[in-house]
């Protein structure tokens, strides 16, 4: 009879990260969950404006926004900030 108390007294407990629920490791994890919470607007963002048609004038797609990026040059980004910072 003792034999099998202790059996069960010295099995190793499972592993605890598989026990703590996502809502407690997302708090552990501080920086998580802004980004999903970023991208989640950007994703509904995206979607909605497709799914509605939005014209890109009154509100653009993020990939509109992103893409705009690429049409000016590194160069010209660098020139017209180094421009406008109260330092210089």
């Amino acid at each position: 009879m003792s034999a099998d108390t202790d059996v069960s007294a010295t099995a190793p407990d499972p592993d605890p990260a598989v026990q703590v629920p996502l809502s407690e490791r997302l708090i552990r994890m501080p920086a998580v969950l802004p980004l999903l919470t970023f991208a989640a607007i950007l994703l509904i963002w995206e979607v909605g404006t497709r799914l509605f048609a939005v014209p890109s004038y009154i509100l653009p797609a993020p990939s509109r926004i992103a893409g705009g990026f690429d049409s000016i040059g590194f160069g010209r980004w660098a020139d017209m900030s180094g421009r406008h910072c109260a330092w210089r």
